[in-house]
């Protein structure tokens, strides 16, 4: 996200400078048009990726190409071009890439076409087995977002026959999966399980936190971020 604000910043300021040189705009030359546009929807992304927690990566990687557009239509001059092509190399190799927010570093999508989804993929795969296998199927279990559809809808592929007692502890119910809502914490303290990922869909309370040193069944390490199957004695 720095590295993105940066290239349509760098972009806004060369097409100011040449704005400012040439004293108008051709409104009947397509490259106007094209800068405009180009201003207008940048802006508008960088804007509304303000008022997100975390920019999802796709959203942000299609800034780049219109932003980078715009800088090599304006660096005509090849001594220019190479030092600001430079500055930007060093940026990019010096400016530390900032990790995700805890509550986010497991979250699918914001870890979309990176080796660490697959780790993501095997953790909820993990977390479904044991489920299956090791917790009687009576027993109720309190799940975030998604696992209430993983649970009980074999079509996803994490388990084999859909799990009864499945609660979703959040606001956001899946009205297309046979789950319940946990909505007060009263319905938390029984004897349950509970399931807890640090993933970017929590809205309000209860998220499932782990409090009063729980009885950890199972906890994935395999990415940075909580993520442990847990009850209370």
């Amino acid at each position: 996200m720095p590295y993105v604000a940066l290239l349509i910043l760098l972009g806004t300021a060369l097409t100011a400078w040449h704005a400012y040189q040439d004293r108008k705009w051709d409104w009947q030359d397509k490259r106007t048009c094209f800068h405009l546009a180009s201003l207008f929807f940048l802006w508008g992304m960088l804007i509304a990726m303000i008022f997100l927690p975390t920019s999802l990566p796709r959203y942000v990687a299609v800034c780049t190409l219109p932003a980078a557009t715009l800088i090599g239509l304006h660096l005509r001059n090849f001594k220019m071009a190479t030092f600001l092509l430079a500055v930007l190399a060093i940026l990019l190799i010096w400016h530390p890439m900032q990790p995700l927010p805890v509550k986010n570093q497991r979250s699918g999508e914001y870890l979309e076409r990176s080796r660490d989804y697959l780790k993501d993929l095997a953790a909820n795969q993990t977390f479904c087995r044991i489920l299956a296998k090791d917790i009687p199927p009576e027993k109720p279990v309190f799940v975030k977002w998604p696992f209430g559809q993983m649970l009980t809808m074999p079509e996803f592929g994490y388990v084999d026959t859909p799990r009864p007692n499945v609660y979703v502890a959040e606001n956001i119910i899946p009205k297309y999966a046979p789950v319940k809502q946990a909505k007060e914490y009263e319905q938390l303290t029984g004897n349950g399980v509970y399931l807890f990922s640090a993933t970017a869909i929590s809205y309000n309370r209860p998220v499932l936190l782990p409090e009063n040193e729980p009885q950890i069944i199972y906890r994935d390490t395999s990415l940075p971020g909580d993520a442990s199957l847990f009850q209370f004695p």
